[in-house]
């Protein structure tokens, strides 16, 4: 036996003892992702032409989906195609990403986040 099978073999066996985590009870279902969100912020970079230095990047608030909202992992585009959106409430494109607070992205992002908050505390009376 050569020493890179023994080594697998021996790595195996150390996975197979090693302790797992208990999952957690099935009556454990949480009714939105862990915070309770049911529209989200996403930040993308923006495509701009090869004469355009510096970075942009594209602010939404998107609308997902019950699977997401459970797994807590986020869409991977920020577009209605996306797998896990359900609609694209507001975008905002090509924003400068400067190294302030006063940035147009920053900007941008804060009333992103404003947004997707105030959406979400009404969703949770609809």
């Amino acid at each position: 036996m050569g020493i890179n099978r023994w080594l697998g073999v021996a790595r195996r066996a150390a996975e197979a003892e090693a302790v797992k985590p208990e999952p957690l009870p099935p009556a454990y279902e949480p009714a939105w992702n862990e915070r309770g969100e049911r529209f989200v912020v996403l930040d993308r970079t923006a495509r701009m032409p090869a004469n355009c230095y510096g970075r942009y990047r594209r602010v939404g608030v998107v609308e997902v989906t019950p699977e997401v909202q459970r797994s807590g992992r986020e869409p991977k585009m920020l577009s209605q195609r996306a797998l896990d959106v359900r609609r694209v409430v507001k975008t905002w494109e090509r924003l400068y990403w400067g190294s302030t607070e006063r940035c147009a992205y920053q900007r941008a992002l804060a009333e992103a986040e404003e947004l997707a908050e105030n959406l979400n505390k009404v969703a949770l009376y609809v």
